[in-house]
């Protein structure tokens, strides 16, 4: 079986990104309170265009590819430009104690592939995999690093801690 969540050979500088996150948070805040979109159809920074659930989407998730404006010349547009092959890049908010449904991102059957680059965690922030009759697979993703993970079977996301946790995600498609 394929592993849910890979690290990937790629490092970031924590402190610089999470000053740039607040810089960012400073100027633009979350007007849904837990997603904000980093690339947009045509990058105009329009901060919830890709926000919210893949259904409810008013374009493919392809579409949201082009970094928006302020984001230039930031780490934010150095990451991005580093993943060539993915789009609809968001911020996500899991704030502490707090969980996301248990869901699964497939696309009309396409294997939804995404990349997770935390920002800020806690030791008790975790993303689960749920396979039939088995406890849920736990994993833990530090601060600094990039992984793969595999969302199109049944997951979620659960922070035990008191510190809410960050992620920059990234989503392609194969199949």
């Amino acid at each position: 079986m394929e592993p849910h969540v890979t690290k990937l050979d790629f490092s970031i500088d924590p402190e610089r990104l999470h000053t740039e996150l607040d810089n960012l948070l400073s100027d633009v805040g979350f007007s849904n309170p837990n997603q904000l979109t980093l690339t947009s159809v045509l990058g105009n920074n329009n901060w919830e265009e890709s926000t919210g659930k893949i259904k409810n989407l008013k374009f493919p998730e392809k579409a949201y590819c082009e970094l928006n404006a302020r984001l230039h010349d930031t780490i934010f547009d150095e990451i991005i430009s580093h993943f060539p092959g993915y789009t609809r890049w968001r911020l996500l908010k899991l704030s502490s104690h707090s969980n996301y449904s248990i869901h699964s991102d497939s696309d009309n059957g396409k294997k939804n592939i995404r990349v997770h680059i935390p920002v800020i965690t806690n030791p008790d922030a975790y993303l689960m995999f749920f396979n039939e009759r088995t406890e849920p697979k736990m994993h833990h993703l530090e601060v600094g690093n990039a992984y793969q993970v595999n969302t199109t079977g049944l997951h979620s996301a659960i922070n035990f801690g008191w510190q809410d946790r960050y992620h920059i995600v990234g989503v392609k498609y194969e199949g």
